[in-house]
């Protein structure tokens, strides 16, 4: 079973082990973190595994974790995401629901989801950007909120959809209605 993340800043490769030991249910010495491009000192023994890829724009890590078929313990991809998202406290953006390639679903520290627009950068070295997302995300203050037509729901994002708790209103009790969790990979 794979998993594919992306996040902002932060001390991605040391939360990872503590990470990925309590979400899998693993030691963490049955777990491995390396950099994409390190093969000569990776744990290829270990239960999990977690490559991870610094990355320009406003995602700045790329994480590919993998579980092998040893592994009792699976979460989802968003059960995974919102972990990460609460000990990194940042959000935490992966696979959506709706299968549209720019479309990503974005866990937040705080608990709660929202969609996101992420595109490849156009100018400068390869990276991903953050064009626009249904409800506040607090690591980009300035980012447009608005509704996502191509999704087909409703034009208003409502309190259960914001991510880091920004939104007049209740505050985010959980996952969005239509938040299903996926597994597989992304870009």
């Amino acid at each position: 079973m794979d998993y594919a993340l992306l996040t902002t800043d932060g001390p991605v490769p040391d939360a990872m082990p503590e990470v990925l030991s309590r979400a899998f249910g693993v030691p963490v010495s049955q777990t491995d973190v390396s950099d994409a491009s390190e093969l000569e000192s990776r744990n290829w023994d270990a239960l999990v595994t977690c490559e991870h890829e610094r990355l320009h724009g406003d995602l700045t890590w790329s994480l590919f974790i993998y579980a092998t078929a040893r592994v009792q313990q699976r979460p989802t991809e968003q059960e995974l995401a919102a972990l990460l998202a609460q000990r990194l406290n940042a959000p935490v953006f992966f696979e959506s629901a709706h299968r549209l390639p720019w479309i990503r679903q974005v866990a937040a520290p705080g608990g709660g989801l929202t969609l996101a627009r992420v595109f490849d950068t156009d100018t400068g070295p390869p990276g991903l950007v953050v064009e626009a997302a249904e409800a506040p995300i607090a690591a980009f203050p300035a980012l447009p909120i608005e509704p996502f037509p191509e999704v087909g729901h409703g034009p208003s994002p409502g309190p259960d959809r914001v991510a880091g708790g920004q939104a007049p209103g209740p505050p985010v009790s959980g996952p969005a209605e239509d938040s299903e969790g996926s597994e597989g990979s992304a870009t």
